[in-house]
């Protein structure tokens, strides 16, 4: 017998909607960078993605590969169905989150998304106008800290498993 204490559109809720209207876990985005692990390094190299390897001074490595992912194309991941870093299947944003325990609807997350996605244009816009030797406007400021106060409020997590210090 099914399980009737959810509501029918959260019995069929994985994610993988909101995760195609969005992919700024992957775009570069939200994040500039995201962890592997040592066994991960040659598999990712091998797909030609760049990667870092940072020694710290106590001794202990970070090991990451920089965001955007080239293998991200068209709003998709271009390699889903083969081998991946784990965090690329892993990660799970806020914003994922609260659609599948249902305390947020699709339409309400897709809304988030356009929103991060208008603030991130107007910040890359404040970027383009930094590099012409221009500061960045009041309104342009405005726009990066706006999409800084979206990422941390709907796509950073507490555990930080995505992203490393930049």
């Amino acid at each position: 017998m099914a399980d009737n204490s959810q509501p029918a559109d959260a019995q069929l809720r994985n994610g993988s909607d909101l995760c195609l209207a969005c992919g700024m876990c992957c775009d570069g985005t939200l994040f500039s960078n995201a962890r592997l692990t040592r066994p991960q390094k040659n598999g990712a190299v091998s797909l030609g993605m760049r990667v870092v390897d940072r020694t710290d001074e106590d001794g202990g490595s970070t090991l990451w590969f920089e965001l955007p992912c080239h293998l991200h194309i068209e709003g998709r991941c271009s390699i889903y169905d083969q081998w991946r870093p784990d965090i690329c299947g892993d990660y799970t944003c806020g914003v994922l989150d609260a659609y599948l325990d249902g305390s947020r609807s699709l339409d309400e997350c897709v809304q988030i998304v356009g929103d991060v996605r208008a603030n991130a244009v107007e910040a890359h816009a404040a970027i383009a106008a930094e590099s012409g030797g221009k500061p960045p406007t009041a309104p342009e400021m405005l726009a990066i800290a706006a999409m800084d106060v979206y990422r941390r409020r709907y796509f950073n997590k507490r555990d930080k498993q995505h992203s490393v210090p930049d």
